[in-house]
């Protein structure tokens, strides 16, 4: 796996968010970019294994591929994150430190704390 670029990105967005979606259906919600360019980035996702197709249906009168994310956005994280328990540290601090939200941040708090036990849970059991 490599880091995806910004275009690749935002291709990977949309399909992570709804999927299976053909060339032009990516292309109707990136519209920034030519279908051709869309074409050429989902080859680039193809080859590196980031999507596949999913199915070949119609879309409209003519045979499409539709294409779905092979990776998920929480490996694609965890990927870019990196495994070491200090690269998370200092990238949860650093988001929770952007939030601006409550909510969000009151959300962050329940699952801690589901989190913490379940960790409490575990380590009672192997005890």
């Amino acid at each position: 796996m490599k880091p995806l670029t910004k275009k690749e990105s935002e291709v990977m967005n949309i399909l992570w968010k709804e999927h299976p979606l053909s060339a032009s259906q990516i292309q109707k919600r990136y519209s920034e970019l030519s279908i051709y360019s869309i074409q050429q980035l989902i080859q680039r996702l193809m080859d590196t294994g980031f999507i596949k197709v999913e199915c070949i249906d119609y879309s409209g009168k003519k045979l499409s591929r539709f294409f779905a994310p092979n990776v998920s956005l929480p490996e694609y994280i965890e990927y870019i994150i990196g495994k070491e328990t200090k690269n998370y540290k200092d990238t949860t601090f650093f988001l929770v430190e952007k939030m601006e939200s409550k909510e969000t941040l009151e959300e962050l708090e329940k699952l801690v704390q589901k989190r913490k036990k379940e960790i409490e849970e575990k380590n009672c059991k192997e005890k």
